[in-house]
């Protein structure tokens, strides 16, 4: 009867044991813990009833098979710590490669080895002067289409190169006219969580100042805006979307960036005017996108309406200044 009763007590045991180990999670604590419980109920079973056979392997066994098991947990523990940080480490990298492209480039956008878009990319809509609603630049759309028909299997070629170093390639790519709109592609590729390449891709247009504007771009979407002030006036450009009621900013050079701070893609020029100049500045844009339309149209170059002086309140700066805006 008395070894009856340890057996059940030790059954309990064994299974309080285990939870431990389960819990505690730290193999060599666990491992040291079951080897002086083994020694010491070996030494009591004994001298207490002598020992037998089934019951040495009943003691050894258990610890050896909890000892396993703490193994085990705290391995798999391991894993899946090594799993979330490198989950984080790879989101800390995709964000700081974006941060650093996102400050010379005009877009960023994230391509699968099927060239897919992964989000949306209003920022490349707005650089090729084209619709940021269509299909080509939402989620899944295909980046291939957007190139030159002979610069595709160049840009293949450069995107299946086994070297995940930062690399440059100049290709061209088609805008609203289907005009050739010649570009960087600053590329740097990483695996994701399931192991397969995501490729991050920076593109700059090349010779902004180069590139013609017809009538139909200036009439459909987009118009470009000088932001003067200093010397450096002429750099600090910002394109925003004509049709839309606030002006709202598509592109800008990183001179603007830089001038403008973080908050200014996407937003309304117009909420950042003055409320007091605010007609006056939308009036005055109107005037010289009129102007310009009419002489592209007939071919004419004359003066354009010359610029306003306004006060300006971007969000993040808390305070309003005085700057010179030309059409």
């Amino acid at each position: 009867q008395s070894i009856l009763q340890w057996s059940y007590h030790f059954l309990w045991v064994t299974m309080i044991r285990t939870g431990l180990g389960v819990v505690h999670g730290d193999k060599r604590v666990i491992i040291a813990n079951n080897v002086v419980f083994s020694l010491a109920m070996l030494v009591f079973v004994q001298l207490r009833w002598g020992m037998t056979f089934v019951m040495f392997q009943k003691i050894v066994a258990q610890s050896i098979f909890i000892c396993v098991l703490s193994v085990f947990v705290e391995q798999s523990r391991e894993s899946e710590l090594r799993a979330t940080l490198e989950a984080k480490a790879s989101k800390e990298l995709e964000a700081s490669v974006e941060a650093v492209l996102a400050t010379i480039c005009d877009a960023v956008v994230l391509l699968p080895s099927s060239f897919q878009l992964l989000r949306p990319s209003p920022h490349l809509a707005g650089m090729l002067l084209r619709s940021s609603s269509s299909t080509v630049f939402m989620t899944g759309g295909n980046f291939i289409d957007l190139l030159v028909e002979s610069d595709r299997d160049s840009f293949l070629q450069f995107m299946g190169d086994s070297n995940t170093h930062a690399k440059m390639l100049h290709a061209r790519m088609r805008d609203a006219n289907s005009s050739a709109v010649t570009v960087h592609f600053y590329h740097m590729k990483y695996l994701d969580l399931e192991g397969q390449p995501v490729h991050i891709i920076g593109i700059r247009e090349d010779s902004e100042e180069n590139r013609p504007q017809t009538p139909q771009e200036l009439q459909s979407s987009l118009s470009r805006q000088a932001v003067d002030e200093g010397d450096h006036a002429m750099s600090r450009c910002v394109w925003v979307d004509a049709s839309s009621i606030d002006l709202t900013m598509v592109k800008c050079t990183p001179e603007f960036s830089a001038w403008s701070g973080p908050s200014g893609l996407n937003v309304g020029l117009l909420i950042w005017v003055a409320p007091a100049d605010q007609s006056h500045f939308y009036e005055f844009f109107h005037k010289a996108l009129h102007h310009y339309i009419l002489c592209s149209q007939d071919g004419s170059e004359s003066v354009g309406p010359g610029s306003l002086v306004l006060k300006l309140q971007p969000p993040h700066w808390g305070r309003s200044i005085e700057a010179e805006a030309e059409i």
